[in-house]
């Protein structure tokens, strides 16, 4: 039997690999990861490695990004796959930390075999064969298609030592009906915001990216079925659309009545402290959404599908509204609109639900109690770290060989 040496509180040697450089001006997803990052630097000595190139982003981004990343004391590695393999081979860590389930399923084999003594962490951010699941069920996308997704997600989850779940809801999907061992909770990093006391003006703000399909969908499907209902009891309301990648078919939005499509913006608080309520009308998604985060944390109330409100546990009504039907969503916008003392209530009651499930202070806590696990992992007996690696490796194979019964 093997028993590593125990790794100290601090300075853990982490290596986080993506495949992406995160843009937290344009995801909260990155945002939350960039959160984790710092929490983790702050202690830590982490490195951050991109194992190939980003041609999708101008030169003068990456720099910007890149810098952003480096300026939370992380040393950023080169953008190459070589530089992925040189560093394993050559350095010793305590963790390898993947962002994504793709990163892992690509690189993870590779590390364990230079890296056998460290612990595997894989960051679902959200369960993608969930969210796949529920855009079957709109026909959107072949039942085969999420079989695949679901056995390549948790084929990962299961070779990984730690997985990351987003939300409460996640993390007990995973152990419960997953069987998946060592699943750990963190959440959206988010800070609150004082809320503004102030005359609003009857407009409904949506951020997000729409290069997310999710978004798109969400938007379409709002001002089709939604919007004519609320213009029809409220002339003068406005519907705010911002967010980065508008696609053509959000583009055109704008020529509706009351519809302003801002597109990308440098900062979002302008509209979140000048909107009277905030809207998610997503179909389709997993996680924990970061627009209904970043609205109640300004203190503005939010309304929203039961898709949106994932990971939240709000109480309909108190914390938001959470509303499935065209009508029943229209319903909740209006009597928001139609009152002032509702709006500054809610938003308050929704405010100190994130503060309790987001906070900087509780998602660090989380985070210590992670590294806690990692270290409780090392200093456990188990396989030799050289049968270990094969037995993954054999399991992952057959695996992979199998998926072929699930593609379209």
């Amino acid at each position: 039997m093997f028993a590593p040496k125990a790794i100290g509180k601090q300075n853990m040697k982490i290596l986080v690999i993506s495949e992406i450089i995160p843009k937290p001006d344009f995801s909260s997803g990155d945002r939350r990861f960039l959160g984790i990052l710092k929490i983790l630097a702050s202690k830590h000595d982490v490195s951050f490695c991109i194992p190939n190139h980003q041609p999708w982003l101008k030169p003068e981004e990456t720099k910007k990004y890149i810098n952003h990343i480096k300026s939370l004391n992380i040393r950023f590695l080169p953008l190459n796959e070589s530089w992925f393999g040189k560093t394993i081979k050559e350095e010793s860590y305590d963790i390898g930390f993947f962002e994504f389930f793709w990163a892992a399923e690509k690189y993870m084999i590779s590390f364990i075999k230079h890296q056998p003594r460290a612990v595997v962490i894989v960051d679902s951010v959200d369960f993608h064969f969930a969210r796949e699941e529920t855009q079957y069920k709109l026909g959107q996308i072949s039942r085969r298609k999420v079989k695949r997704t679901k056995k390549r997600e948790c084929a990962v989850y299961h070779l990984a030592d730690i997985t990351i779940a987003v939300s409460k809801q996640d993390r007990d999907h995973l152990v419960e009906k997953e069987g998946v061992e060592n699943v750990s909770l963190i959440p959206n990093v988010v800070s609150t915001v004082k809320r503004i006391d102030k005359v609003r003006e009857p407009s409904l703000l949506f951020i997000g990216c729409y290069a997310w399909p999710p978004n798109v969908d969400g938007m379409l499907w709002f001002t089709k079925e939604i919007w004519p209902l609320v213009l029809a009891k409220k002339k003068d309301v406005k519907l705010l659309i911002v967010g980065s990648q508008p696609t053509k078919e959000i583009k055109e939005l704008a020529t509706m009545q009351g519809v302003q499509v801002k597109g990308y913006v440098p900062e979002t608080t302008p509209f979140l402290e000048s909107a009277a309520l905030s809207i998610a009308p997503l179909r389709y998604g997993g996680g924990m959404k970061g627009k209904v985060n970043e609205a109640l944390a300004f203190g503005l109330p939010v309304v929203s599908t039961s898709i949106g409100a994932q990971g939240f546990e709000a109480e309909n009504g108190v914390h938001m509204f959470i509303a499935d039907s065209p009508e029943d969503f229209a319903d909740a916008v209006l009597k928001l609109l139609n009152n002032v003392d509702l709006q500054k209530k809610m938003g308050l009651a929704g405010q100190q639900l994130n503060e309790k499930l987001c906070s900087p202070a509780l998602v660090e806590k989380n985070i210590d109690e992670l590294l806690k696990m990692c270290n409780d992992l090392r200093n456990k007996p188990k396989v030799h770290p050289k049968f270990q690696y094969i037995l993954k490796v054999r399991i992952n194979n057959f695996l992979q060989q199998n998926l072929w019964r699930f593609v379209d």
